[in-house]
Parts: C-alpha cells; sequence; structure tokens
C-alpha cells in the first residue's frame, strides 16, 4: 500500500483477508505496522456478530469482536503467526501487519468528512450522536471540526446501536479547550444538558467493569474516577475521549523509536510516591514524573534484577516515571499528590542517552494507579 500514511494510536488497518487491527502507540518499524486484531471476519450467525462490507469481495461480511489481549494473541497465532512480531527490543508481545498486506487505513481525522454523518436517513444513531457530540463541542470551544477525529467501532463501520461514541482530539492547545468546556460543563450539571458527567450508580458500574478483582475499594475509586473529564454521557449514550499532545500525525513519525528504543521489564512492583510533573496527565499517552518513591512490594521483581540495575548504574529508588495507553489511568493522579501504583518496572534505553526507570500500567489486569 503505497499510500500508508504514518499510523498512530486511534487508526485502524485493514488486511487482504478482511481482519481489522487497532494500531497500538506512537513508534513504528519500517514496512509494518504495530496493532493488535480486533474484529476478524466469520461465517457464524450470532446475535453478538458485526457487519459491513468485505472490500476484497464487495458483500456483506459478518464479524467478531476480539475483546481480551489473551484472545487476540491466540488468535493470530492459531490463524496468522506470520502477524507475531518478536523482537529482542520489547519484552511485551506484539503483533505486526506488513505494509504490502495492508489495504485500508481508516484515519479517525478523516471520518466527519464523510458526507452521509449529516444526513438522518444514511448514518446509524451513533454516528449521529457521534457527530451531533463532535459538532456540540467544537460550537462551545471554538474547536475547529478537523482537530476530532472519530475511533473504535464507528471508525470501520461495525457499530451496534449500543456502541459508545469513540472520539480522538489533536493537539494540546485544541484539547486544552476541549477539556475547559467539559469542565465547566460537568461543574454546572444541569440534569436537562446532553452532556453530562457519570452519576454514581454509573461510576459504581464501572467499578464493576473495571476493577472486577476489586484490589482497591470503591471509595478509593471514586475519589479520582469522578473528576475525570475524559468521560462521561451525551444523551445518555457513553463517551470517551483521547487527547493527543500534537495535532499532525507527522510529527510522530519524526519522533519515531521504534528502531533506538529498547524496553526490559524487571518484573512487577508497588509502590507509593508523589507526583513532581504532570504536564501530560491527560493526554494519551498519559505520564507523570514521579519523586519521594517508596517501594511497598517487590516480591514480584525478577530474581537478576539487582544485576540489571547495576548494568545501568540504576537504583530502585531511581523509579522518575509512569506510563500508559489506557484510559483507566489517565487523569488518576495530578501534580503534588500523593499515590499508590502497581504495574510493571521497565529499563528503558534509548540510544544516545541515559538508561531510566518507568513504572508502565496497562498490561496486568491488577494494575493500578490511586489517589491517597
Amino acid at each position: 500500500m503505497s499510500d500508508l500514511e504514518y499510523c498512530i494510536e486511534g487508526d485502524f488497518i485493514e488486511d487482504l483477508m478482511g481482519n481489522i487491527f487497532e494500531i497500538k502507540g506512537f513508534h513504528q518499524p519500517q514496512n509494518e505496522i504495530v496493532c493488535f486484531i480486533r474484529y476478524h471476519p466469520t461465517d457464524s450467525i450470532s446475535s453478538l456478530d458485526r457487519q459491513k462490507i468485505n472490500l476484497q469481495t464487495n458483500k456483506m461480511q459478518n464479524y467478531q469482536k476480539i475483546y481480551e489481549l489473551s484472545d487476540k494473541l491466540k488468535y493470530v497465532r492459531q490463524n496468522y503467526p506470520e502477524y507475531e512480531y518478536i523482537s529482542e527490543k520489547y519484552y511485551f508481545p506484539l503483533q505486526a501487519v506488513p505494509n504490502c498486506r495492508i489495504i485500508k487505513h481508516y484515519k479517525p481525522e478523516k471520518f466527519l468528512c464523510s458526507s452521509h454523518l449529516s444526513t438522518q436517513e444514511s448514518s446509524s444513531s451513533v454516528q449521529r450522536d457521534t457527530y451531533d457530540f463532535c459538532k456540540c463541542l467544537s460550537e462551545l470551544s471554538q474547536v475547529p471540526l478537523d482537530h476530532f477525529g472519530v475511533t473504535g467501532s464507528t471508525l470501520v463501520g461495525l457499530e451496534t446501536p449500543d456502541s459508545d461514541i469513540d472520539i480522538i482530539i489533536y493537539g494540546f492547545e485544541h484539547s486544552a479547550k476541549i477539556r475547559e468546556c467539559l469542565r465547566q460543563i460537568f461543574e454546572n450539571n444541569p440534569s436537562t444538558t446532553e452532556i453530562r458527567a457519570y452519576n454514581i450508580d454509573e461510576l459504581r458500574d464501572h467499578y464493576t467493569f473495571r476493577v472486577p478483582t476489586q484490589t482497591i475499594s470503591f471509595y478509593t475509586f471514586l475519589k479520582y474516577e469522578s473528576r475525570k473529564l475524559h468521560q462521561g454521557k451525551f444523551r445518555n449514550r457513553e463517551f470517551f475521549i483521547r487527547f493527543l499532545p500534537f495535532s499532525d500525525r507527522f510529527i510522530y513519525a519524526q519522533r519515531n523509536l521504534f528502531s533506538t528504543r529498547c524496553i526490559q521489564t524487571l518484573g512487577r512492583i508497588s509502590l507509593q510516591g508523589q507526583v513532581a510533573g504532570d504536564q501530560n496527565w491527560w493526554t494519551t499517552p498519559s505520564e507523570l514524573e514521579i519523586t519521594n518513591v517508596k517501594i511497598l512490594s517487590k516480591t514480584d521483581l525478577k530474581e537478576d534484577y539487582l544485576q540489571m540495575l547495576k548494568e545501568n548504574n540504576l537504583e530502585l529508588s531511581d523509579i522518575s516515571s509512569t506510563f500508559t495507553l489506557r484510559g483507566r489511568f489517565t487523569e488518576n493522579v495530578r501534580l503534588l499528590e500523593h499515590f499508590q501504583a502497581r504495574g510493571s518496572l521497565e529499563v528503558v534505553y534509548i540510544r544516545n542517552q541515559q538508561a531510566y526507570l518507568q513504572l508502565s500500567l496497562g498490561s496486568h489486569p491488577e494494575d493500578y494507579l490511586i489517589l491517597q
């Protein structure tokens, strides 16, 4: 695919067999795209199946969604083992589709330009709500619609009547304006508004879904989850917003570290600390600078973690940041606040730079980042 533009988080691609993959991260290898499978064609007929036109056959095709990461890894391993991406630079499992096997690149920022969105007869209720939500935020914030993107199932034409509104705002300044509008709406909180924050019952449902192991209490969950601005309801349909720092996707291409970076794990760790820098606490990726780190548990670290630290002239107390691509860890804590966290402790090597330690969140169901 000669005109394949640089892929980033929120994009989707479709391969020659009709499989649809979601792009992960902002760093890409040459000639292939890092991603995870999200939907695959199926001959079964089920109430859970979704339908869209198969780009190869030009006929209606049933699709199944794969939810869990373990199921995504299993499906590709069994059906498309050539998509498994094994690299000595990265300890975690990846999938990658070669550029030559990609037949469509779904770009969120192009979706709202589709003429059918404003036509009630030819668009789904999810598409109409998504368009109206973006238009409403655009008018309130004075952020042009060309800085909005639509992602998720709606982007690839596989939404259901119950699908969420899943959008992206491109650019830090544009995102800040959108967030200020949402803050004012949520604080005023009129019961008649189309845009509103979650109520207590809805947050309880989120707690059940996001903390199935109940590793933290509902009260602890409520302290940080109730103040988030990137999620809520529009016309009683859930919405989720990702805020990307840069407006131009090619800025990410210029910052591509895939071939010059290496990430190794030291295992899992629990710690407490304080937020020393929060410039990107609400963006994707979400990152925090941390200080006053105290280790709470290191029983799940690798046996040779001390040797790995020594080789890089590091100590456990040198953990300097947290990192996540997952919305559930975004906006949890802010500047100067104290927190507790559990995740994967990683050594990050970037060519010609000193290695550093970060706590990565989102790869394990028992990860957490909570306000103290």
